[in-house]
């Protein structure tokens, strides 16, 4: 907006998350030129359960927020990146291998602000038509204090209400948001 005009879009056939999302990147069925990096799960939605009013990266964007993730267009490349907001649920990180190591020497911490929440370890996410009802648990624990439950009309599939289940349960205690400088190198 306002480049891209609000249209309304459905589902008439059983598709893919990812055969949607690659729909909404159309113009009269001529694709529009933009690949996927798709990173978060793929699930069948039955026909006439999608529907969506706005433009095409709203569309994009609430397909992603299904699956507890988002969109991020590529710096240089007609690429768009569907990914996961916790590729990693945060309560496993002690157990995973970094990625990247950042030297102590080059790195200067900026401030470190606390965020506390709600110590949340149950969910349940529903679907509506054709969907799924799904109570995630955080790993470890009883479940015995719940969030809100989400409803979203693509969770269809026990895997994506997985995915939603544990993005919103990865938000919920205390967290650090830190802020690092750094020289260029």
């Amino acid at each position: 907006d306002p480049y891209d005009p609000a249209a309304a879009r459905t589902n008439s056939a059983a598709l893919t998350a990812q055969q949607i999302a690659g729909q909404v990147r159309e113009i009269n069925g001529v694709p529009l030129g933009w690949s996927f990096d798709w990173q978060i799960p793929d699930w069948l939605v039955p026909a006439g359960v999608w529907s969506h009013q706005g433009s095409r990266v709203d569309a994009l964007q609430h397909i992603a927020q299904a699956a507890g993730g988002y969109i991020l267009g590529h710096r240089t490349d007609e690429t768009i990146h569907v990914l996961p907001d916790y590729p990693t649920a945060p309560w496993l990180w002690s157990t995973l291998t970094p990625d990247y190591t950042i030297p102590a020497n080059v790195a200067t911490v900026e401030g470190i602000a606390w965020a506390d929440a709600p110590a949340y370890n149950a969910v349940y996410v529903s679907g509506q038509q054709g969907g799924v009802l799904r109570r995630v648990l955080r790993a470890g624990t009883t479940g015995d204090f719940a969030t809100q439950m989400v409803t979203d009309a693509l969770i269809t599939a026990d895997s994506v209400a997985a995915a939603r289940g544990t993005a919103i349960l990865a938000q919920a205690g205390r967290r650090a948001d830190v802020t690092i400088r750094m020289p260029v190198l």
